[in-house]
């Protein structure tokens, strides 16, 4: 709890979860130089980052430069690089790799769930490939459970290449939600290739 840390230039093999946060509230009283996770290689069987829980005067984080890969694991049942959930304070993802290559089961590149409308979540720059979702935001399905605070984030300069059967970019309100409003902010130079949906609005 409010253990501010640079975690950065790792190599991390065969985890099921490379870095996760947790019940972030006061502020950091340090350096800002420690709230990065950056410059790590992971290779991860259920997850890459789990960015969760921040609020009240909690400082953001920075997850930048991390390059997330899939390991196949037969007691998983679904893989992400970038999990960002129960933020109310603002988070930066900037310029990060993932490749969901190999993984059969259900994958995503960043999902976003319960994010606030007023500190969306910042996505720009690298690339996610060979996921099921490049980008998905959700109010239910991220932590299966009801979102209150809804979905919501910008992306700019992201390279998304879904698998075959994949969608780059996935809205979700889900009927098992309270409804809480999923909202994406697009910039440019977002570019969806292959894959069979670009956007996929639903609810």
């Amino acid at each position: 709890n409010n253990q501010y840390a640079a975690v950065t230039d790792n190599c991390m093999e065969n985890v099921r979860l490379g870095v996760q946060t947790g019940n972030f509230s006061q502020a950091n009283p340090g350096s800002s130089a420690y709230q990065v996770i950056s410059g790590n290689t992971m290779s991860v069987r259920k997850r890459g980052i789990f960015h969760n829980l921040a609020y009240s005067t909690a400082s953001g984080y920075t997850l930048s430069n991390n390059t997330i890969t899939g390991v196949v694991d037969a007691n998983e049942t679904a893989w992400d690089g970038i999990l960002l959930s129960s933020l109310s304070v603002p988070s930066t993802s900037t310029n990060n790799i993932i490749n969901g290559a190999g993984i059969a089961n259900p994958s995503e590149g960043y999902e976003v769930w319960n994010v606030k409308s007023t500190t969306p979540a910042s996505i720009s720059g690298g690339s996610v490939s060979a996921t099921t979702i490049g980008l998905s935001l959700n109010n239910y399905e991220g932590y299966s459970s009801d979102g209150t605070d809804g979905a919501h984030a910008t992306v700019s300069n992201l390279a998304i290449t879904p698998v075959a059967s994949g969608t780059g970019i996935r809205l979700h309100d889900n009927p098992l939600s309270s409804n809480a409003n999923v909202q994406l902010a697009m910039g440019a130079g977002v570019t969806v290739s292959g894959g069979t949906t670009g956007l996929r609005v639903e609810n």
